[in-house]
Order: C-alpha cells, then structure tokens, then sequence
C-alpha cells in the first residue's frame, strides 16, 4: 500500500490554517480567555512550519528541517500557553519557546544534526511533552469544575502524544528509510494520526469555548453580583436537591438565617457604598466560617442564608454565634474611618424535613432574636419529621 505523505502535509497545512482562522474567529465574536487567540496563533504557525517543511530537498535543511521543526515545537508551546491561559494561570515564555530553543541548540551541534534518528526522537519528546502538559492543563479544573469536552481533549492529547512518541521510534529505528517523504505505509498511517488529532481538537476546543461560556452565563444567572454567593432563586434550589440527599441519607441539616441590623440605618447615614462594603465583607465572614461544601446565599437586601449538611442544632448554633461575634467586631474602613454594624440570626434543623419547612422555622427564630434587641441567635426546636 502507497501512501503519498506530501499530500498528507499538504492537506495538513491546509486544515491547520482553517482551524486556526476558526479559532481567530471565536476570539473576536466571544472568548477573551486567550484560549481562542493563542490556540489561533499556534495553529498558523503549524501551518507555516508544514509550508516549511515541504520544501525539503529545494529549500536549504536549515530552513526545511532546522527552522521548519523550530517553529513546530514553537507552536506547541504556544499551545500548552492556550491551556495555562484557560484555566486562568500564566504561562511563563521560558517554558514556552524552551522546546523550540533545545531543537535548535542541538541542532546546531553536528553529531546531532547529521542524525535522523537523533533529530526524530528528541523532537517526538519535545512535541509529546508539550501535548501531555497541555492535557494535564485542561484535567487539574478538577472534577467539580471541569467540562465533558475538557475531559475528552485531555485523554485525546495523551493519546496524540503517544502516536507521536512511537512515530519517533519507528522513523529513529524502524523505518527502512529516514525520509520523511520516503517513508513505508506505517509511516504514512502515523502521518494521518495528525489530521485527525487536528479535527478532533479543533471541535473539542470550539465545544470548550462553548461550554464555558454556557457556564459563565449559568454562574451569572446564579450568582448575586455585589457578593458573589448564591442568589435566592439558586439558594433555594439549591437547598432543595441538599435536603434531599441528606433525607435519604438520614443525615440532619441545619438552616442559619442571618439580617444584617439596622441596615437600612446604615445606608442613610453613610451612604450606599459603605453598606455595600459590609456586605461583602459579611459574605466573607461566612464564607471563611462553614465548609466549602455548605451552601451560602443572599435571600434579600441584607438577608443572608447558610446550609449545612449532617450538622446538629448545637453545631449550627455555634457557627452561626461565631459568625455573629465576629462581624460584630469587625469595622469596615469607610473614608477617614469605619463603619460596624450587628446581625441576628435565626436556626432550624431538622432530619426527616422539606426545605420551606426547615425555612420557616429558621424565620420564626430570626424573628425572635430581632425581637429580643438583636444582635443574637435564637434556634428553634429541631425538626423530627416533614410538614
């Protein structure tokens, strides 16, 4: 079987620079990570450095192995930038043109140079080294965080970094011939490997781009803009499917209902951006005192809510307490000065109960301890049963 693989690179080209203008694209209608421009860039670079190497055997080797290689590595390492760039880390340029720079310095010592197998392998390294960083990139979002098209690029670029390292070892000690034009059928095989990685990353990487503007847009609608936290509508629904797997679980779950006092006084007296500022600075009160599983959110102006998952009555009622002392001895800087203010807190556990039960228990105890002057907490009786 014949394989024509200058056809194969051509084709290469051709499908690199396409994806990368569809990438440019993307960048220009919607996605400002830098994962769109960077993966753009890389890919007219690849395109380049093919156009590079098909003119072996006219062009000097300098340019159609030496440079062209360079600027294939080069790109990678601007790839593995794109990846660093979408899970919102630098990308420090030592890293990124190192690859491009080791090719090129031995190259330039002669018994490396004058050796295919040589140049073959340290290139597959540097080529395989990059696609895997690039995938652990994508993988450490985490599994709370991270997309279906995140995990699918992940694995393809492990699986593309092994095509590449076995192309390496069957052009450095397989091949009959080391040219790269001359090579047998496997070689023309594991020359189409490429093409195929290169679409199937080129729709992976327009599905993340998708994917995580659909999740930016579900944060924003989920999310209350001056804190952070969850808005009522999350919080509740939130709460919900909470409740419900602790139901099943037989586990307790305790609802803490914070208001801020006299916060209304506050924004008259000292204007709206203090009372913003003790807003969020509350948020972190209670962000920094429950577990990073427990629900927060901000139910009402200064209404705040917390849900913890299998805590009990004297547990929740300590939290909450602690909460409370600490804002009030909080000041929040405001001009030449501070500004500090109280809460009261209302508590409702239950084991066996339905979330707007456990709420309006929660609420009667918020209602007590505003009524016993504020500044306190207050629990009611812990909930047996739903209704």
């Amino acid at each position: 079987m014949t394989i024509d693989i200058p056809t194969i690179f051509v084709v290469l080209a051709m499908m690199c620079g396409l994806v990368a203008a569809v990438f440019i694209f993307a960048w220009f209608k919607r996605d400002r990570s830098g994962l769109s421009l960077r993966a753009g860039i890389a890919g007219f670079v690849t395109s380049a450095a093919i156009g590079l190497i098909l003119t072996r055997g006219v062009a000097p080797d300098r340019v159609s192995i030496y440079l062209a290689n360079a600027l294939v590595m080069l790109a990678f390492g601007i790839g593995w930038s794109a990846a660093r760039s979408y899970a919102g880390k630098t990308a420090p340029w030592p890293v990124v043109v190192g690859g491009a720079a080791i090719w090129l310095a031995a190259c330039a010592v002669p018994a490396v140079y004058a050796v295919t197998a040589y140049r073959a392998m340290l290139g597959s390294v540097i080529i395989a080294g990059y696609s895997v960083a690039c995938a652990v990139e994508f993988w450490r979002a985490g599994p709370a965080r991270r997309l279906g098209a995140q995990t699918a690029l992940s694995v393809l670029l492990v699986v593309h970094a092994g095509f590449v390292l076995f192309r390496g070892v069957h052009v450095a000690f397989i091949a009959k011939s080391a040219s790269l034009f001359a090579g047998d059928w496997v070689q023309g095989v594991l020359m189409i490997e490429p093409a195929l990685a290169l679409v199937a990353a080129a729709l992976l990487g327009v599905g993340l781009i998708r994917e995580r503007a659909e999740q930016e847009l579900r944060h924003s609608a989920e999310t209350d803009g001056l804190t952070g936290v969850l808005n009522r509508r999350a919080f509740f629904a939130s709460a919900e499917a909470t409740i419900a797997r602790a139901r099943r679980g037989a586990r307790p779950v305790a609802l803490v209902l914070f208001d801020l006092d006299h916060f209304k006084t506050i924004n008259d007296h000292h204007g709206h951006l203090a009372g913003d500022q003790i807003l969020q600075a509350f948020t972190g009160i209670i962000t920094h005192a429950i577990r990073s599983s427990d629900l927060v959110g901000r139910i009402g102006g200064e209404e705040f809510a917390v849900l913890l998952d299998g805590v009990d009555q004297d547990r929740a009622a300590y939290i909450a307490e602690r909460i409370r002392l600490e804002l009030a001895t909080a000041r929040i800087a405001k001009g030449g000065g501070f500004v500090g203010t109280t809460v009261s807190a209302g508590v409702a556990v239950g084991t066996d109960v339905d979330f707007l039960t456990l709420f309006a228990r929660a609420d009667e105890a918020l209602y007590e301890a505003k009524r016993s002057g504020r500044d306190n907490v207050r629990s009611s009786l812990p909930l047996a049963a739903a209704g």
